[in-house]
């Protein structure tokens, strides 16, 4: 996986699916279903927004950095 959006509601890495990250998807890979406003999640089918991905992905990344 080379993109991932984070579902706030599971923590699920979902799989971007532009066309430059599609080739990086492998069949393990969890993949967003896309909408004009949101994202559905892949693996617990719940909906959120681009903003509240990007949040998640913050968030997560300062839970992995603690030290920092």
């Amino acid at each position: 996986m080379k993109g991932a959006f984070y579902c706030p509601h599971c923590k699920t890495p979902n799989a971007c699916d532009c066309t430059n990250c599609k080739p990086h998807i492998t069949e393990e890979d969890t993949v967003a279903i896309r909408h004009d406003e949101h994202l559905t999640c892949g693996k617990c089918s719940k909906n959120y927004s681009y903003n509240q991905a990007l949040d998640t992905e913050w968030e997560i990344r300062k839970l992995n950095h603690e030290d920092y």
